[in-house]
């Protein structure tokens, strides 16, 4: 274990160059290299002992239990591929389970959003943008990295329709936006000075494409002087949820809503059946015959 223990930093380097190569994002890239900076920091050597004492450590720290889960998958995921590879016998994490507690996802209200989309100047080019930003993700449902690589072409007016490349699992879909989205971006697109069908639908100032963490503080900016207190503020995958939960109250059937997320597994999508429960408690509320019967 010494002489592992010893390159276990280029071990990490060779690593992430493999998850590079076979196509990570950006993103993910950034959560393997965290994790493993972190372990490496904090561990002699990967023996099992010592690495269950390293998740401990994070656990007592109070971390996140979904930000712990992360980087205990993270760090399962490197050290699988140097059993692969010949560089660890054993994987030092196998018989750890870290439960995953089965939160529900955080969705805005619609009064919410209206108060963060009344934030963007509709007489600005930032402005236009930031309102067919949010309008985007709210409607169509996609995930910030998606969204963050649409190109102009990619938009088809016509149908309304928006081209996903390379989403997760590398799986290009289509998904689609109302005619109010398709009026923002319409008029995001007009006010732009120069639009080529190669450039990013959603650039900065010098038409640089914006980056996760650009698109995080816009949201938490206009939540901010929309009122939102902190617990509230819009966040990427809010929106995404939003997007979700809307389509399953007005209708559209659990698979559609599937394949509309780009969702592999039809349990993911679920998470949100939960969500939509709560109108159905009111409709029997408002609807129950037993309640209207005044027993005593």
């Amino acid at each position: 274990m010494e002489k592992v223990a010893q390159s276990l930093g280029q071990l990490a380097e060779a690593f992430l160059l493999s998850k590079r190569v076979s196509g990570c994002t950006e993103h993910t890239l950034s959560i393997y290299r965290l994790w493993l900076s972190r372990f490496i920091s904090a561990v002699d050597a990967p023996e099992p002992l010592a690495a269950h004492r390293f998740v401990a450590v994070w656990q007592e720290r109070g971390l996140k239990p979904s930000s712990l889960h992360r980087g205990v998958r993270a760090l399962r995921t490197f050290f699988r591929w140097c059993v692969a590879t010949g560089s660890l016998l054993e994987d030092p994490l196998r018989g750890l389970a870290i439960r995953l507690p089965k939160t529900l996802p955080v969705v805005p209200t619609e009064d919410e959003l209206k108060a963060v989309l009344a934030c963007c100047p509709a007489k600005t080019l930032l402005g236009k943008r930031n309102r067919a930003l949010i309008l985007v993700m709210a409607d169509s449902g996609l995930r910030a990295s998606e969204v963050l690589r649409l190109v102009v072409e990619d938009w088809t007016p016509a149908q309304r329709s928006l081209l996903v490349r390379g989403g997760k699992g590398h799986k290009d879909r289509v998904t689609f936006v109302t005619p109010t989205t398709a009026r923002a971006l319409r008029e995001y697109l007009g006010s732009h000075p120069v639009v080529a069908v190669e450039d990013f639908l959603f650039a900065d100032m010098q038409n640089r494409p914006l980056k996760r963490r650009h698109l995080i503080q816009i949201l938490h900016r206009l939540s901010a002087k929309a009122g939102l207190p902190s617990h509230r503020r819009l966040y990427p995958h809010a929106l995404r949820h939003f997007a979700a939960t809307s389509w399953l109250r007005n209708g559209v059937g659990i698979d559609e809503v599937r394949r509309l997320l780009g969702h592999e597994s039809l349990s993911t999508t679920l998470r949100y059946s939960a969500l939509v429960a709560s109108d159905l408690q009111q409709a029997h509320k408002k609807a129950a015959a037993i309640e209207r019967m005044r027993l005593t």
